[in-house]
């Protein structure tokens, strides 16, 4: 999973606390990060910078027009509530005042995933394969499978992708970043990490669900990716 975090700053206390579930990615101005977002898919955009009401409103409906399904957090001082009702109101999903605790930040994001991305349900389903995004878990036919965090990420973006061809660009993204640093050794990875993750779910008595088509990998019913 992706997040974007918008801030001046390297943002220590934030990365800190989501870098072991999230690739995180940084934009240092509201202009930066409409870039990023007008190239780049986040399942969460944390804005947490100081700039004026339309400016940020501007961006936040930008974002929700481009993916409706990426989950807004905004960061800020103590305001007015009319300035927060006006944020949330265009397209914000959520909204949190400074000094804040890193385990509330955490516990906010993933309600977002299950809300935005997940249609309001703790796990993802399909095809006898369950995945807890909080917690991680993954299960086939009831067996937990233990995945890598790459094996875990490509699942996800999988399961949350059905009946949908996905480039290897695109899992090349998802998974390392902007695609500026990626090299062709990501895609030789890419080959390996959905061989494990078939082998994997093979294990654990799940049906045959990743196959290639030409071009990409396709997410469907019967063949997932």
């Amino acid at each position: 999973m992706k997040l974007l975090i918008i801030n001046k700053t390297e943002t220590v206390s934030l990365a800190a606390a989501l870098q072991d579930s999230f690739i995180i990615e940084q934009a240092y101005t509201i202009p930066h990060a409409a870039e990023r977002i007008a190239l780049y898919y986040y399942d969460i955009i944390i804005a947490d910078i100081v700039t004026t009401d339309n400016e940020l409103l501007k961006l936040v409906r930008s974002a929700k027009e481009t993916t409706p399904r990426t989950g807004i957090i905004i960061i800020s001082d103590d305001v007015p509530v009319e300035n927060k009702i006006e944020i949330l109101a265009g397209g914000a999903d959520d909204y949190l005042v400074r000094p804040l605790q890193t385990a509330e930040l955490r516990a906010r994001v993933y309600t977002l995933i299950r809300r935005c991305s997940m249609g309001g349900v703790n796990e993802i389903v399909y095809n006898g394969i369950s995945i807890e995004p909080s917690s991680r878990r993954v299960k086939c036919g009831g067996k937990q499978v233990v995945l890598t965090r790459k094996e875990y990420e490509l699942l996800f973006l999988f399961l949350r992708n059905p009946d949908r061809v996905i480039t290897h660009e695109m899992i090349a993204e998802y998974l390392w970043g902007d695609l500026k640093s990626l090299t062709a050794d990501c895609f030789d990875f890419i080959y390996c990490h959905i061989k494990n993750v078939r082998k994997k779910l093979a294990n654990a008595g799940g049906q045959p669900l990743i196959s290639t088509v030409y071009g990409g990998r396709l997410c469907g019913q019967v063949n997932l990716f």
